[in-house]
């Protein structure tokens, strides 16, 4: 009797710890769940301001507060992306702008820059996110009237104590906690203040997500102006030419200057020079070849990535040494181009492109089209 007691309370233990297991499991599956941050919304009303931050699925948060100048910072964990707006102008209830970004690859952040003190405010969760109110820093001055002169005498004292502790020196934190809060604030249980020894972190954690803010705003610009070095091989496609002289460098530079969002003005300047020897005749031949180009560019898209579209005209100057001697002739053709450049670091830039032209020149008592495949890369800068 008592084994078979052994046993049953054994297999009861064993079931509760596996029941426990998998419910940890399963807490642990919705912790690590990642989500999306997809809008900032702002409703301001006479006496309050409301700012909705909605993800797609709302996973955690924690907020704190940093000093000279104030900040309300708000992290949202298990975060993929930011596909709402990143930049907010305000001006309101003492919030000057509000900017969110990526601070780090699973950490979302939301920075409310302050125009002075931190004001009251309080933070709730809701559906699919959380909802901050925030209230005027001063009272109006009907409240102050009101107050019966017991408590108004009560708040002038308290106020002068306070002055003369604030014209005694003192050393203010970079980072402490809230100040004043309303009431009916309840602290969050995830909410934590940093400490002295992470400032220097966070700030230039801070500063990376305002570089990426700037970026973006660079690259919204309409007037911009990018500069590259171009190399890559060159092939005529004109048959006699191909075969004699097969292909080649060319190189040059190319200026780039923006008029619309997505729409560009571009020239080129390059240059294509080849000597060979006539495997039959033994004798030197030596093409030179100075196309200039200009046209419209149009990027399909802004970002680390730009991928674009371009056509325009092109003027060649030819030049070949033959066994006739030399022949000269200038013409103007038509050029059509692809590529793709990357933003590096700022404003320095990779490209890679392919190009193809049409040119006829007078060769002899013969047309010849000078122009053919150009597929090579650029180095240059943007600003």
């Amino acid at each position: 009797m008592g084994n078979q007691r052994g046993r049953i309370l054994s297999f009861l233990l064993l079931f509760f710890i596996s029941f426990v297991s998998l419910s940890s499991s399963k807490d642990n599956g919705e912790s690590s769940q990642i989500s999306l941050l997809e809008e900032i919304v702002l409703s301001k009303r006479p006496d309050t301001l409301e700012v909705r931050i909605l993800c797609s699925t709302y996973t955690s948060h924690r907020q704190f507060e940093l000093t000279n100048p104030n900040k309300i910072v708000i992290d949202f964990r298990n975060i993929e992306d930011v596909q709402t707006g990143r930049y907010f102008e305000v001006n309101d209830s003492g919030i000057q702008t509000i900017r969110a970004g990526m601070f780090k690859s699973n950490i979302a952040r939301v920075v409310f820059d302050l125009k002075a003190e931190i004001p009251p405010y309080k933070i709730e969760e809701i559906q699919r996110g959380i909802k901050i109110t925030f209230w005027p820093v001063e009272e109006p001055e009907v409240k102050r009237e009101e107050m019966p002169p017991q408590e108004k005498q009560e708040e002038e004292v308290e106020e002068k104590a306070v002055k003369e502790k604030d014209e005694q020196p003192e050393t203010v934190p970079m980072i402490e906690p809230p100040q004043r809060l309303p009431a009916e604030i309840k602290e969050s249980p995830d909410k934590t203040v940093e400490q002295p020894a992470e400032t220097k972190e966070i700030l230039e954690e801070l500063t990376e997500v305002l570089d990426e803010i700037q970026d973006e705003k660079r690259m919204k610009r309409k007037q911009y102006i990018r500069i590259e070095a171009l190399g890559g091989a060159f092939q005529p496609q004109e048959r006699t030419l191909k075969d004699i002289y097969e292909r080649g460098l060319i190189y040059g530079v190319e200026l780039n200057v923006g008029i619309w969002e997505f729409a560009e003005f571009w020239i080129a300047q390059k240059y294509f020079n080849k000597k060979v020897v006539d495997k039959v005749t033994a004798v030197e031949r030596k093409i030179n070849l100075i196309p200039l180009e200009w046209g419209l560019k149009f990027r399909l898209s802004k970002g680390k990535v730009n991928p674009y579209l371009g056509f325009g005209a092109s003027y060649y100057q030819y030049k070949e040494i033959d066994l006739t001697g030399e022949i000269k002739d200038k013409s103007i053709g038509y050029i059509g181009l692809a590529g793709i450049f990357f933003k590096i670091k700022g404003g320095l830039l990779f490209d890679i492109h392919a190009r193809y032209s049409y040119c006829r020149v007078l060769s002899g008592e013969d047309k010849l089209n000078v122009g053919g495949f150009h597929i090579g890369g650029g180095l240059g800068f943007e600003y």
